[in-house]
């Protein structure tokens, strides 16, 4: 089975399948569970809803270009990264603060919950 996967523009929830002549919307939903357990994306189930071609037209947009990775780019901003953090490293142990591993689980767990929280506001 050959399936040819679309993106929608502008709209990275929802990925447009094309399966043996029918079309199908993938919604992408990132849960907290998914943040927190990445594995589980392949063990819980996407919604996947059946859409004719005339919805498709009307409502949403397909992109068809592939992201293109410049290797040019990546190689010199890797560099300016490694030369940016040597240069920063005298100041890592002025800011150096210690802390409790419950500390840093409480501060994780926060950060994750408010960034969950912003994200499900927009949608």
């Amino acid at each position: 089975m050959e399936c040819e996967v679309h993106y929608v523009i502008k709209n990275v929830r929802y990925r447009l399948l094309k399966v043996e002549g029918k079309t199908y919307l993938l919604d992408m939903d990132r849960s907290i569970w998914i943040t927190l357990f990445p594995f589980l994306i392949w063990s819980l189930p996407n919604p996947l809803y059946q859409i004719d071609q005339e919805e498709l037209n009307e409502k949403l947009q397909i992109s068809n270009n592939k992201k293109k990775i410049n290797k040019g780019n990546t190689l010199l901003l890797s560099g300016v990264g490694i030369f940016i953090a040597n240069l920063l490293r005298p100041l890592g142990d002025y800011f150096n603060v210690s802390s409790t591993p419950v500390i840093n689980v409480f501060f994780t767990f926060t950060f994750y919950f408010n960034n969950y929280c912003i994200t499900s506001l927009y949608k």
